[in-house]
């Protein structure tokens, strides 16, 4: 029975021996929990989503990095200005959405992360944040030179949210932090879509 770091692996090696490895302007992003942990009920294959945290603002300029349930994930894309970004028409019709980019810095201590979710915001990503080939598993990865990633259950951040507290939300973990109590540590696979990215879409290694 494979275990998630194992099934990443397996795809990897499935990839990398074809004549070439897959690349997209659009991409999905499927969480595969590693480090033995994950949460109940599982989130391996959850995709990643940006959730309103305010239901009355249709087409919010901010919104929370969270999980989904598999097939239902937003799609995204890569350039050189807006980092990772969720691809156009998320979030609302209106210019001003045509980008959006993953926001997520090190905050907390050397040695605790704070609960703050990763978010995405109108405008440029943050810097550093690409799609690159895992080093440990040779998977196309949502990477960071500095942060992890860590999925957790809204409840479990210990402060007010505006969303429901079962809603899964992606938190950063700088190197040296340790892992909060109730979330688990994940990769981000990118899987290929077929479409053409927003503005400056960049083709991307994936599965």
């Amino acid at each position: 029975m494979y275990t998630p770091t194992l099934l990443i692996t397996a795809l990897a090696a499935a990839a990398a021996s074809a004549q070439q490895r897959p690349t997209s302007k659009t991409f999905t992003l499927r969480a595969f929990p590693y480090s033995g942990t994950d949460l109940t009920p599982s989130i391996e294959n959850y995709e990643l989503n940006a959730v309103a945290s305010d239901p009355s603002d249709p087409y919010p300029c901010s919104r929370v990095a969270s999980l989904s349930p598999p097939g239902q994930g937003g799609l995204w894309y890569a350039n050189g200005t807006y980092s990772v970004a969720v691809s156009p028409g998320v979030l609302g019709p209106d210019a001003r959405f045509t980008c959006a980019g993953i926001q997520a810095a090190a905050a907390g201590t050397a040695t605790v992360p704070a609960t703050w979710p990763v978010t995405v915001d109108c405008g440029p990503g943050t810097e550093g944040i690409s799609v690159q080939i895992s080093s440990g598993t040779g998977a196309p990865v949502l990477s960071s030179d500095t942060l992890g990633w860590m999925a957790c259950p809204a409840s479990q951040l210990g402060r007010p949210v505006d969303f429901d507290d079962a809603t899964i939300v992606l938190v950063p973990k700088a190197d040296g932090q340790r892992r909060l109590g109730g979330c688990a540590e994940v990769m981000l696979v990118a899987y290929c879509v077929d479409g053409e990215g927003g503005e400056g879409a960049v083709e991307v290694p994936c599965v």
